[in-house]
């Protein structure tokens, strides 16, 4: 009889240990969700917390798993958790019914390029993403780290007699490159502070109606490749040392990163909310859905591939690096459909997010 009753004393004991352990996942999953509050500028190392978030996601699905295996009424907990955290999982791995673009919708693409893959080859008519690009069949494109030579103004001269607009952009901040088949009524810079990213709004005519369009750079994380080694080498190992050390030096540098970026997105926001009433806003943000950067826009911006794309959507393609740092925005008297992460071609280390787009018919 006694040792019946330890053992089942001890089976109780690594039942609650096991209880208490996912209500722990859970906190850190409600924690994680909140650090996108957080400013930056203020926050910096706690702002990059969002990162481990499909981590945390994963480790609340082993509970669950395991709590409908053995103990289907402890189900409740993780499941809880995850209603709770509902709208941030949708953001970050939306699933939505699959429709066909409507009738008169416009294409809008955006794309790192980053420098047309120049390691690859320098002539234009043998550059995969020059043909991407051309061949994409958009209505508007907008490219990241579009550098200015050869391949570019090659790639300029076969849009134009492809029928589209070339917008102007301003010098020092020319990497931001945009074709429009819509007339561009004016440009300017958004006055955000960096060295080598920046934003470029352009006014464009479709139809009857302006659009601010802002193609974007945000800050990058600026990460060597001897800073890829080291996480690369981190995954590998299982030294603790290692995981300890390379932890910190790639937590510090993201912080640093995202403290720049913060008052960019904040500037942004402040410029369409000041200048413009229908708004689109993609590029390059450097930022996963789960940051303070994609909350900012979503408070007055929806964003495309959370509404009409499916999946996570990963669209840097370098190998570790698993997250969706390309987004579209667009204001509410726009209907997205059919949003998607084209792994098609992987020339740059982005892949293209591209989306469609139509006036919505309630304005």
């Amino acid at each position: 009889m006694k040792l019946k009753m330890k053992k089942i004393n001890i089976k109780t004991i690594v039942l609650h240990m096991l209880v208490g352990a996912n209500i722990v996942a859970i906190l850190l999953l409600f924690f994680l969700c909140g650090t996108t509050w957080l400013s930056p500028s203020s926050w910096p190392h706690m702002s990059v917390m969002g990162l481990g978030f499909p981590f945390a996601v994963l480790l609340n699905f082993m509970f669950l798993g395991f709590w409908l295996i053995f103990y289907i009424r402890y189900a409740l907990v993780p499941v809880l958790g995850f209603l709770v955290c509902f709208s941030f999982l949708r953001d970050y791995c939306p699933i939505n019914r699959r429709e066909l673009p409507p009738d008169g919708s416009l294409k809008l693409l955006t794309y790192n390029v980053a420098g047309f893959g120049l390691e690859r080859t320098a002539d234009a008519d043998e550059n995969d993403i020059v043909r991407y690009v051309q061949n994409s069949e958009a209505h508007i494109i907008c490219l990241q780290e579009a550098y200015p030579g050869k391949i570019r103004n090659a790639l300029d001269r076969v849009m134009k007699d492809k029928g589209y607009f070339v917008l102007p952009s301003v010098k020092g901040h020319d990497m931001e490159h945009t074709y429009s088949k819509f007339p561009v009524l004016k440009s300017e810079r958004v006055p955000i502070i960096s060295e080598t990213n920046g934003a470029m709004a352009y006014w464009i005519k479709v139809e009857e109606d302006t659009v601010c369009l802002i193609n974007c750079h945000l800050e990058s994380n600026h990460l060597t490749a001897e800073d890829k080694d080291v996480y690369h080498g981190m995954l590998d190992s299982l030294n603790r040392d290692c995981v300890e050390s390379g932890g910190k030096m790639l937590i510090r540098k993201l912080a640093k990163a995202s403290a720049l970026r913060g008052p960019q997105v904040d500037e942004i926001r402040r410029f369409y909310q000041e200048y413009a009433n229908s708004v689109i806003v993609c590029g390059d943000f450097n930022d996963s859905p789960i940051s303070y950067t994609c909350r900012t826009f979503s408070k007055d911006l929806n964003s495309a591939f959370v509404q009409s794309g499916n999946g996570p959507g990963i669209s840097f393609n370098q190998r570790g690096f698993w997250f969706r740092i390309d987004h579209i925005f667009y204001s509410d008297d726009w209907e997205t459909y059919a949003s998607q992460v084209d792994k098609t071609i992987d020339a740059s280390d982005h892949y293209p997010l591209f989306t469609y787009l139509r006036k919505s018919k309630t304005p």
